[in-house]
């Protein structure tokens, strides 16, 4: 089982989810950054930026990052799965 971290840092405060594709992860991350870009961030915005240019934008400060990750979990499943079949 593969699932998909996104992991934001912002200012030293860290932000991590867990997504089931990469289009979710950075789906999020559109979110994130459409939430809390302001102008003094990155100059006038124009109508027209696309999703990749705000990204871009945003995270061009020393003190942000974001990074979206694969994650193969298949240990964690096996280990619920054989919980969840065992007797109570």
């Amino acid at each position: 089982m593969t699932v998909w971290v996104l992991v934001i840092v912002v200012d030293g405060k860290q932000h991590v989810t867990l997504h089931d594709s990469e289009s979710d992860a950075w789906s999020r991350l559109i979110g994130f950054v459409d939430q809390r870009i302001e102008p003094d961030d990155c100059g006038e915005l124009s109508p027209n930026i696309t999703d990749e240019e705000r990204v871009r934008l945003f995270f061009s400060h020393e003190s942000h990052f974001y990074a979206i990750a694969s994650a193969d979990v298949s240990e964690v499943e096996a280990s619920i799965e054989a919980v969840l079949r065992e007797p109570t």
